[in-house]
């Protein structure tokens, strides 16, 4: 097996990304639970769908407003205790609050990812804790939809490929454009990303949690863990046709090629992690 030393040289080489790898001191409990916050999504007031005249605040701190309001509408939309989704799962991203004419009451996995995303950026940028749970039991209802049976497959038959869910965490069995095969990569891009910021807070996490890590990534073939089986689906999806984002045309979409190259910088990152730790 190659060194420490090496392994570390081929991450610099390898993706700029590696500067996230830096493994603090202190212990992280995963297993946090959320059910005791209070709803999220509420606001000031509603937001002005206008910029501010000349005569009202400055635009810098309109701005910083509506950026805030934006955030705590976005958390709305997260079960179990977004405020605009009563019913959702826990972890689970809804589309929308709307149940009807159209219902868009589901998660996707693709738009589930990016909205995460966008949690992980808030907590590098603020070391906000209540964040942490929001992303784990988002993890941990994507470690569920992974292990659903639905319309596109199993877990190892392609159905990591399947585009929505019901919000509760059940398959959905509707008619829709399926398979979308961004979702993975869009997933395991959020998880590594996840998985990266927590490390940078948490020195220990690595060391004191291996059962969660485990759970996340375990660098085995077949693979049991959430983001090795993203990241096989796309090494063996990647030529495949599709639905494109847009959920309407079947092809190999710019857009889907993308993510997938990121996805790859992310893997590479992810295998570096798991073999300097062993």
């Amino acid at each position: 097996m190659p060194s420490a030393k090496s392994l570390v040289i081929l991450c610099l080489q390898g993706a700029s990304l590696i500067s996230a790898l830096s493994i603090p001191q202190r212990s992280f409990s995963p297993d946090r639970s959320i059910d005791s916050q209070k709803p999220f999504g509420t606001v000031d007031k509603p937001n002005s769908a206008y910029l501010p005249s000349s005569s009202s605040v400055p635009l810098n701190e309109w701005l910083k407003k509506e950026r805030k309001d934006a955030f705590e509408l976005l958390l709305a939309n997260i079960g179990p205790n977004g405020a605009n989704v009563p019913g959702a799962g826990a972890g689970a991203v809804i589309a929308s609050s709307s149940r009807q004419s159209p219902n868009y009451f589901y998660q996707w996995i693709r738009d589930a990812a990016i909205t995460i995303g966008t949690v992980v950026s808030e907590y590098e940028r603020t070391k906000d804790e209540k964040l942490l749970d929001i992303i784990e039991s988002y993890v941990q209802m994507q470690m569920k939809l992974q292990h659903t049976d639905n319309p596109s497959g199993g877990y190892r038959t392609g159905g990591l490929g399947e585009p929505k869910f019901e919000a509760d965490g059940s398959a959905f069995w509707g008619n829709w454009g399926r398979v979308q095969n961004d979702g993975p990569a869009l997933r395991a891009i959020t998880v590594i990303r996840y998985l990266n910021a927590v490390n940078s807070t948490y020195p220990s996490l690595l060391s004191s949690s291996p059962d969660w890590l485990e759970s996340l990534y375990d660098g085995k073939l077949p693979t049991f863990s959430a983001i090795k089986a993203d990241l096989e689906y796309v090494a063996t999806a990647w030529q495949r046709p599709g639905f494109d984002l847009w959920e309407e045309v079947v092809s190999l979409a710019s857009s889907t090629s993308h993510k997938r190259h990121k996805n790859k910088q992310d893997q590479y990152i992810m295998h570096c992690m798991y073999f300097l730790t062993q």
